[in-house]
């Protein structure tokens, strides 16, 4: 799912949203990957992946390539322990029509106080990925684009096996569709995402706490902008704090944007 353009295009999802995220928030996938490439023998020559997207995306810029719309299906696998848990047909509704208006820029966000100036408004892009509810799987078979997995966890402490068919539940052919697994996490967790280069195809996809899922009444983060942060990841643009966990000062790759200790939080 991750063999196209993106590189600096996925900037303006961070402008905006990461720069007011609630201090009590973490976004794990820095942990998450950590992981993978520590059980992954193969990790290394996976992660030649992500050197080659860093090359495409180079000779895109370089010769100012434009990228043609890609539309990315997506299933949904809610897993709930009750009621609360189980998230509504209605808000998964309204989180697909989110993804869609941030990475189109159908609404940006103008005289936004993180960006009295508009520095980063006029650098941000319509990316031309758009999102769907997955009809079918990768062998043409009919499938419903929500999976609803009833379970007896009621909070995911253990990170891996949410994706697997115990108590989880496995990818559905991840190689033509984007999973996204929407669970009861700790609340202080977000949510990670697998970014390119880490782990298999069985575990490809990103997971989202259902307290950040869907258009909620955090203000301070925007409606519906947890997922977008996280598919960001997804698609390869690393978390403001940078790709490692071990050291200070690390980078996001991403030019506009000095080199960090941590994440920004607050105003």
């Amino acid at each position: 799912m991750k063999q196209f353009c993106l590189g600096s295009l996925l900037l303006w999802i961070v402008t905006v949203f990461a720069y007011s995220q609630e201090v009590s928030r973490n976004f794990t996938t820095l942990t998450y990957n950590k992981i993978l490439q520590e059980k992954d023998v193969a990790a290394d020559s996976r992660l030649t992946i992500t050197s080659l997207i860093e090359q495409q995306t180079a000779k895109a810029i370089r010769f100012n390539s434009t990228f043609t719309e890609k539309t990315i299906p997506i299933v949904f696998h809610i897993l709930y322990a009750n009621a609360d848990q189980k998230v509504s047909a209605e808000n998964i509704e309204r989180q697909l029509a989110a993804l869609n208006d941030h990475f189109s820029l159908a609404k940006k966000v103008e005289n936004h106080p993180n960006d009295p100036e508009g520095k980063y408004a006029k650098r941000a892009v319509d990316t031309n990925i758009r999102f769907c509810l997955a009809t079918r799987d990768g062998d043409g078979n009919a499938i419903a684009g929500i999976n609803y997995v009833p379970t007896t966890v009621s909070e995911w402490s253990e990170l891996v096996g949410i994706k697997e068919s115990r108590e989880g539940v496995i990818a559905i052919t991840p190689e033509n569709l984007l999973n996204i697994w929407v669970v009861a996490l700790p609340k202080e967790n977000a949510g990670y995402a697998q970014m390119p280069g880490r782990g298999t195809m069985e575990t490809d996809g990103v997971v989202i706490n259902y307290h950040y899922f869907g258009m909620t009444t955090d203000e301070n983060f925007g409606q519906g902008a947890s997922l977008s942060f996280l598919i960001a990841q997804y698609l390869n643009l690393y978390p403001l704090s940078g790709h490692s966990l071990d050291y200070p000062c690390s980078d996001d790759y991403v030019d506009d944007t000095p080199l960090h200790n941590s994440r920004n939080s607050g105003c």
